[in-house]
């Protein structure tokens, strides 16, 4: 992913958090979140046994599987379940701490840590607005995967953010490396202008205008800072 900011205060005890998640930008977005936070040492991978750590996100259907195949299980971490609906009694059943519904993101597993365990984790990052690359799209709170067609009309903005992008730069741009026609520009913004809602999501945060017939506009886009941990 793209640069993240150091943190510099660290806790005299780190609590062990490991998440286990098999979507890409689940676990991008949770450690990106998470390396902004005091106090944390963590893990994001795919896929693994049930792990020694203080907290432990996982599948409620992988809890389950576990719980079924070893009842006495004895557990070390404190379980962080997430699923349907429809497993949070049988995760509960099989030790599961604490539940979450899908979908779910960093902000709301930080603030389920810091609610049992106040202690432990420093306060919560600021939102620092949108970042992105090749693949993913990203902030504090939230992340979706960018098509590559949307990766290059994201660039293509940003690289004249403020300014009116006419239809035709944009659909020759796509074009070049897309093969992508001007009749399906307006689907390919209307994609990209619904994810970077959802990522700026509470607040406001950059967007793409539309002057129709003429052009686009990106606004409000915030320079990203091109420091590396």
């Amino acid at each position: 992913m793209g640069p993240r900011s150091k943190v510099q205060d660290r806790h005299q005890h780190e609590t062990k958090l490991c998440v286990l998640s098999d979507r890409k930008e689940t676990r991008e977005q949770v450690e990106y979140y998470f390396q902004r936070v005091a106090g944390v040492d963590l893990l994001v991978v795919p896929d693994a046994p049930l792990p020694d750590a203080d907290w432990s996100v996982v599948p409620a259907e992988q809890l389950v599987r576990i719980g079924r195949a070893s009842p006495r299980i004895k557990q070390t971490t404190r379980i962080i379940a997430f699923g349907p609906a429809d497993l949070l009694t049988p995760a509960f059943l099989f030790g599961c701490w604490d539940f979450m519904k899908e979908p779910w993101n960093a902000e709301e597993l930080y603030l389920r840590i810091r609610r049992d365990a106040p202690d432990t984790l420093s306060d919560p990052p600021e939102n620092d607005g949108i970042h992105y690359d090749a693949t993913m799209m990203w902030s504090a709170r939230h992340a979706v995967e960018l098509r590559p067609v949307e990766y290059r009309l994201l660039e293509m903005l940003v690289s004249s953010a403020g300014s009116l992008v006419s239809r035709e730069e944009l659909a020759m741009g796509l074009l070049r490396t897309h093969q992508t026609s001007s009749r399906s520009l307006d689907m390919h913004i209307s994609n990209l202008r619904k994810k970077m809602r959802m990522i700026s999501a509470p607040s406001p945060g950059p967007s793409i205008e539309v002057q129709r017939g003429v052009g686009y506009r990106l606004v409000d886009w915030v320079e990203q800072s091109e420091d590396q941990d």
